[in-house]
This record gives C-alpha cells, sequence and structure tokens, in this order.
C-alpha cells in the first residue's frame, strides 16, 4: 500500500528535521524519483515525487505511520501555539495610569 497525498512536498524539510530530532537515519533519495529515504527495519524505504501530482510525495506502507506520527505532532504544536496566543490577547492590558489620566 502506498498513501499518494498523505505528505506534501512543502513539508519535506520539517519532516527531515523531525526524523533527525527522532533519531531516525535518512539520506537523500536516489534516482530522479526519489526524494528521501529513510531507514525501515533493516533497510531502507524511499519516498517519490509524483509527476501526476508533483505538490504531494508518495509514502510506501511501512513509512505511512511514521509520517502520520510526524503530521500528527505538528498539528498538535499548533494547537498549543494557537492556544497561547488566544490566552495572551485574552489577558487584561495592565497599565500604571489608566487612559484618561
Amino acid at each position: 500500500m502506498v498513501a499518494r497525498n498523505l505528505l506534501h512536498k512543502d513539508k519535506l524539510e520539517g519532516f527531515k528535521s523531525w526524523l533527525t530530532a527522532k533519531g531516525r537515519e535518512h539520506r537523500p533519495g536516489r534516482g530522479s524519483w526519489q526524494v528521501l529515504q529513510v531507514k525501515h527495519g533493516s533497510g531502507w524505504q524511499a519516498l517519490f515525487e509524483r509527476a501526476e501530482m508533483p505538490e504531494h510525495l508518495s509514502v510506501p506502507g511501512p513509512l505511512i505511520p511514521l509520517v502520520q506520527a510526524y503530521i500528527r505532532e505538528g498539528r498538535e504544536a499548533a494547537v498549543v501555539g494557537a492556544a497561547k496566543s488566544m490566552a495572551a490577547l485574552l489577558q487584561p492590558a495592565t497599565q500604571d495610569n489608566p487612559p484618561w489620566e
């Protein structure tokens, strides 16, 4: 099974950084269609560019849970960041002097 629209091409650099932070080995792809190889078990799995939909990468079945974890962590971080921003906006402004003085 291959997921053909799971990982957007714009997210590739972030995915590589995430893999490095998680201690997962990865290396550049080989040939003109592979964009990245990721160590999985005792071998390597490749992410591929797609001719018919160049904005998404094809993710092989064994790497789908890994990519899903990357996406999930990114969404959770975005939600936490948005919540912190909202909390900061809702804080009452503290002023030493009222604006009418």
